[in-house]
């Protein structure tokens, strides 16, 4: 009958204001609306500003590199990190005095009523008539309210707000300094938008992430059934009076179940109303790097399958150049023809002379001169390599640089250095080979133009007598001459969906971890006899026809990375250090008087409470 806002997030029974609807007998009886606040919201409101309340804090939980390619994506309009660091461990604080000065304080509930002018004719009326009535003295407190000392709900308070922030620092710990994985992120959002609902006044069926349990939708076209999961607080709120996480979580490993992660409300959508008018592009970039973490997964898990690794490395090389080709198409967007527009900026089509002239309409001007990149493998060196100390203004974070960043951390990070460097052999080929025309850049800006206003490019041929570096894979600099014809298409599994994917993943799994003996036999209409999709080893680098020029490649290309290392190093160090080595991390909430001897440990000087998480699910 009277619609209720609970005040906090763990208990049932709180309640704030009620509004009574149209039609209800409370409507007819003349009461209109009736707030019951404990004035205790004074702790930690003020002037509306709650702990913990900022939006940008989920930003915390993206890796460096999505986050700063993201930047690119939207101009610039993005908070900075630094900034929400100190947002973060400045609402800690807060939260911490406020707690800690507010135990000798007492509070108590006011009530505001408003009612119809017939009902308050109608209470004078009563009032006078029994005035001569001695004063109501209540001996307890009433049914409709609780009453118990300031310190046990303090303290509560600082216990759920300690158990969410450490949730999200414990995750963040776990994370390496250049990698952060998506797993990692959706977890480390969960925790934060928890924490969010520790103080203040909220409605919990309005945040689906946390209220819902599971939903089902029909979506798309062709029409799909799509579920997706929450926390369960709907479910579990009613049941225990507290808002328990329903078992979703595998918390040995701080991770969502493999079951349903990929359907949990945490995720892209947690970012996406911060676009605004970038935010298409943005979510297509969010998807192209969910699709790079999904390639790592399983590069991960079937690390000892040599043609699902093959493919699997093939397809993130392909997910890096669409990226690329989908940044140098928008950079120029304005040149390119209507009625070819939204075709070009999907980033399908390789680059030769043919497609970019018919796409703008107009001749290409092309690269000359004796200061331009001498070799195709020191612009892609330019366009691609990290921490070498080179300048790169404006363009040093483009998202096909942060996606190649973060492909080629990972597979060294879980696989070794070699296979960072396989993978930046495999892109380069891949890169020459669909992309006989390429940008070229300079220091200063990402689009090099001439006086005419007219875009410089440099074009690429294929060196039929074999004299150029190895390191260009056989393709030469064509200066004032282009290759004619076209490219390969792109290959068929780099627009596969995550289905099928999983279905090649497994047809080919059980093939080779069965009998080994034949790889790929029963996956024709998928690729699994096609030159392109790792088949033949020219393309997908599973010969050693082209290692043994990779001695001298690696020697050509990572010398410099290797001379810049220490100074890297360096600035990492400088750049980490902010918030975990001054120790503000963990333990901020917690007295080390009220942690108990056996859940403390040193760290950084400072007493770190570890709190016990149910493994049992909820109860």
């Amino acid at each position: 009958m009277i619609r209720t806002c609970g005040e906090f997030i763990p208990l049932r029974q709180r309640r704030e204001s009620s509004v009574t609807p149209k039609g209800s007998k409370y409507r007819q009886g003349g009461l209109i609306y009736s707030q019951f606040y404990g004035s205790v919201k004074e702790v930690t409101d003020a002037s509306k500003c709650i702990p913990f309340e900022n939006d940008g804090l989920e930003e915390l939980a993206l890796d460096p590199q999505i986050r700063q390619g993201a930047k690119q994506v939207v101009a610039g309009h993005w908070r900075d990190i630094k900034v929400l660091e100190r947002v973060y461990c400045a609402s800690k604080q807060r939260a911490r005095f406020v707690l800690e000065d507010s135990r000798r304080k007492s509070f108590g509930i006011r009530e505001e009523h408003r009612i119809s002018w017939s009902l308050f004719q109608g209470l004078i009326t009563k009032l006078e008539d029994d005035q001569d009535d001695q004063c109501v003295t209540l001996l307890d407190c009433p049914s409709y309210m609780w009453a118990f000392k300031t310190g046990v709900y303090l303290d509560f308070l600082w216990r759920n707000a300690d158990k969410f922030a450490t949730g999200f620092e414990v995750v963040r710990a776990r994370c390496h300094k250049d990698l952060v994985t998506w797993e990692q992120t959706k977890m480390m959002a969960m925790f934060l938008r928890c924490l969010q609902f520790v103080f203040g006044a909220h409605q919990f069926s309005r945040e689906s992430a946390l209220w819902w349990s599971r939903r089902e939708r029909v979506v798309g076209n062709p029409p799909q059934q799509k579920t997706w999961y929450g926390l369960g607080f709907c479910n579990t709120l009613p049941r225990y009076g507290y808002c328990w996480m329903e078992p979703r979580i595998d918390w040995n490993r701080l991770t969502f179940q493999s079951s349903v992660t990929d359907q949990m409300l945490f995720g892209n959508n947690m970012l996406r109303g911060q676009y605004l008018k970038r935010g298409g592009q943005v979510r297509d970039f969010f998807d192209t790097t969910r699709k790079l973490e999904l390639g790592l997964e399983w590069m991960e898990k079937y690390h000892s399958l040599a043609r699902i690794q093959t493919q699997l490395l093939s397809w993130m090389v392909h997910i890096c150049l669409q990226q690329f080709r989908v940044d140098v198409l928008c950079s120029m967007q304005k040149e390119i023809l209507a009625e070819y527009l939204e075709e070009a900026l999907t980033g399908d089509q390789p680059f030769c002379w043919e497609y970019l002239t018919k796409i703008t309409g107009s001749n290409l001007h092309l690269m000359s001169g004796n200061r331009c990149f001498q070799t195709p493998s020191k612009l892609s060196s330019f366009l691609f390599d990290f921490n070498d100390e080179r300048k790169r203004l404006r363009w040093e974070d483009r998202p096909f640089r942060k996606l190649y960043q973060r492909a080629r951390t990972g597979l060294s990070l879980r696989h070794g250095r070699q296979m960072g460097q396989r993978f930046f052999r495999q892109l380069l080929q891949n890169l020459f080979k669909y992309h006989w025309i390429l940008p070229y850049p300079r220091e200063d800006r990402w689009v090099y133009r001439i006086k005419k206003g007219k875009r410089l490019w440099y074009s690429i041929e294929k060196d039929d007598e074999g004299g150029g570096y190895a390191a260009s894979h056989g393709w030469e600099w064509a200066k004032q001459s282009y290759q004619e014809g076209y490219p390969d298409e792109i290959p068929r599994y780099v627009s596969w969906t995550k289905e099928e994917w999983e279905s090649w993943l497994l047809r080919n799994g059980g093939e080779v971890g069965g009998g080994g003996g034949e790889v790929g036999g029963g996956g024709g209409e998928v690729g699994g006899s096609d030159a392109e999709v790792g088949g033949s080893d020219a393309e997908v680098g599973g010969s050693d026809a082209e290692v043994g020029g990779a001695d001298a490649e690696d020697q050509e290309m990572t010398q410099v990375t290797r001379r810049s290392s220490r100074v890297t190093a360096k600035k990492q160090r400088k750049e980490r250090g902010g918030l975990e080595r001054e120790g503000r991390f963990l333990g901020v909430f917690i007295p080390p008087k009220q942690v108990p001897p056996k859940q403390r440990r040193e760290s950084s000087g400072l007493e770190v409470f570890i709190p016990h998480f149910n493994t049992e699910g909820y109860g």
